[in-house]
């Protein structure tokens, strides 16, 4: 499956892997619990993003 705009996707995955490093980073530095929520919504936007691409890559490739 060759993807239209695989320079989105990489980008999307990596500011996930970024907010999973801060994550950590917040519970190991004991911040309050309204950073570490704070965080997990923003990751859970661009997952939320990062599936809507993946579902524009797929249709476009079912539609021709």
């Amino acid at each position: 499956m060759a993807l239209r705009n695989p320079e989105t996707i990489v980008r999307l995955t990596n500011r996930i892997q970024g907010n999973l490093t801060n994550l950590k980073l917040i519970v190991k530095s004991q911040q309050p619990v309204e950073d570490f929520i704070k965080k997990i919504e923003e990751t859970e936007n661009i997952l939320r993003d990062l599936e809507s691409t993946l579902e524009r890559e797929h249709s476009a490739l079912r539609n021709g």
